[in-house]
């Protein structure tokens, strides 16, 4: 019997910054180029499949509380045996996606597929952002729009062509002529759907969680030294030591040696942002009490409930998955969002480090070794820990019943 594949060609398109904190950017992120299969992914009831002149349309309504579809494959194949008499499942090859919003502003995520397929599925749960994919030449289009009622008129073409070089594809970021960001955010209600994908049950998995400066209009994101004297006041083991769970650090850098003793003026007041998900709020008052402690400021908690990200706090806690391609890229989406690009120098000496890894050139150790060295002299980011992706999704869900 063959399988139900889809076939990851595009990812939508908004004009959002990077803006991380994310469980389930690894399901698109490992998966471009590659075939996934239609299967244990979507609600419990399939609402209508219906095949009209060669277009495949699958519409898939969530109820309130989400039930597991144990094998979405074996319904429509079914449905295609008794629609038309064959025992295969037709492959889908995706052209592109778009996030739509109705006038009760409910988005769905609607996907083209070539030859005139179309599927629509996670309704009301997906919210994706930019994406650069590299190690190719081809040109791809996707389609975006971000008005509530969708029109013709106001739908916006955009093309994306893939780099070779990561030292290429970074240049152009820093010039401003193309924006990457590997981010898809979904809400609490998919947490069965994410138990359920496959990447949660690798030893690899898990969640790298940091504290980040990523306003360009805070005095932080300028000042190195403001960001070490914050940083300086941390304490990560009493971070770790004041949760109810335990966090590793087998894919971190998590050593920082700052020597400078240099005095700075820190504004009284300053403020962290974090996404309203476990364990993001414990581990962000637990920071906030180590700097007002330590340097007698007030810092306020800014929380985002999954909406639009903004650029007012000062910094943020960052999750990202630690397996988007092993380690290596995870520092570099980390030097993409933080202040470096304010050195010229360490700017280069990063991304010539994480290339090497890329390419192997330098073992594990050897990258971590250097990489504590840049990040002690930059402030770029706080290294907290690692948490394993069953837990967090496990702990999580006993939260949000």
């Amino acid at each position: 019997m063959k399988k139900c594949k889809i076939l990851l060609d595009e990812l939508p398109l908004t004009d959002d910054k990077f803006t991380a904190n994310d469980y389930s950017a690894k399901i698109i992120m490992s998966e471009i180029g590659e075939n996934i299969f239609l299967k244990e992914l979507c609600g419990k009831k399939i609402a209508e499949i219906d095949i009209v002149e060669s277009v495949l349309k699958v519409r898939i309504n969530f109820p309130e509380k989400i039930m597991l579809l144990k094998n979405l494959e074996n319904d429509i194949k079914s449905y295609l045996s008794k629609a038309r008499g064959i025992e295969k499942i037709i492959p889908l090859g995706m052209e592109k996606m778009e996030l739509l919003y109705s006038d009760t502003e409910v988005p769905e995520l609607v996907i083209n597929f070539k030859e005139k397929k179309q599927a629509i599925i996670f309704g009301k749960v997906l919210k994706s952002f930019r994406f650069n994919i590299n190690d190719s030449d081809s040109l791809r289009v996707v389609k975006w729009t971000n008005r509530k009622v969708v029109l013709a008129s106001s739908t916006q073409m955009k093309i994306f062509k893939k780099t070779k070089s990561q030292i290429k594809t970074i240049i152009l970021f820093v010039t401003k002529q193309i924006n990457l960001t590997p981010n898809t955010i979904f809400k609490q209600k998919t947490l069965k759907f994410l138990r359920s994908y496959k990447f949660h049950k690798r030893n690899k998995s898990g969640i790298e969680i940091f504290l980040v400066c990523t306003n360009q209009n805070s005095d932080y994101f300028d000042d190195v030294f403001k960001r070490k004297a914050i940083f300086k006041c941390l304490n990560r083991d009493e971070i770790l030591n004041s949760l109810d769970f335990v966090l590793s650090n087998n894919f971190l850098v998590n050593e920082i040696f700052f020597t400078e003793e240099n005095k700075v003026a820190i504004k009284k007041r300053i403020s962290i942002s974090y996404d309203d998900y476990y364990p993001n709020k414990v581990i962000t008052q637990i920071i906030a009490r180590q700097i007002e402690k330590n340097l007698g400021i007030q810092v306020d908690l800014v929380k985002t409930n999954f909406k639009k990200v903004t650029e007012e706090a000062d910094f943020r806690l960052l999750l990202l998955f630690d397996n988007f391609s092993e380690i290596g890229l995870l520092y570099y989406l980390l030097g993409l969002i933080s202040p470096l690009k304010n050195n010229l120098e360490h700017f280069k000496e990063y991304h010539n480090l994480v290339d090497k890894y890329f390419t192997q050139s330098i073992n594990k150790t050897r990258f971590e070794e250097n990489m504590c060295d840049i990040n002690s002299k930059e402030a770029l980011f706080f290294p907290i820990g690692s948490l394993d992706s069953n837990y967090l999704i496990n702990k999580t869900e006993s939260i949000y019943k």
